[in-house]
């Protein structure tokens, strides 16, 4: 369930930060990726396109949107969001100087 608060304006949805990182298996050694969190911030949220497709006799769908966070130095677009069960893949972020955000733009559903 998405929780949302009234009190913030746009900012009404809980959204968690993750950046990669390489983490030594312990049965192989073998050096793999994995996610951290980086923190749990309020976010607002605007789907600016979805499609559905056929590809390779499966049914798939993308979700294209942007998303308003508070400023912050320590994303980048390697990193990803978590909200509502879902994981955006961060595609492009731009700063809103005027009201200390960031806009990111993201997008979920296909992964190549």
């Amino acid at each position: 369930m998405v929780k949302r608060i009234k009190k913030l304006g746009r900012l009404r949805y809980r959204v968690t930060l993750q950046k990669p990182v390489q983490v030594r298996n312990s049965e192989s050694g073998e050096i793999e990726e994995s996610w951290t969190d980086i923190d749990t911030v309020w976010a607002s949220f605007e789907a600016l396109s979805a499609g559905e497709f056929i590809r390779s006799s499966a049914e798939s769908s993308e979700l294209v949107g942007k998303m308003e966070i508070l400023k912050r130095s320590d994303i980048d677009t390697g990193c990803r969001v978590l909200w509502d069960g879902s994981i955006y893949d961060i595609s492009g972020i731009l700063p809103n100087l005027e009201q200390g955000r960031l806009l990111l733009m993201v997008n979920t559903g296909v992964r190549g």
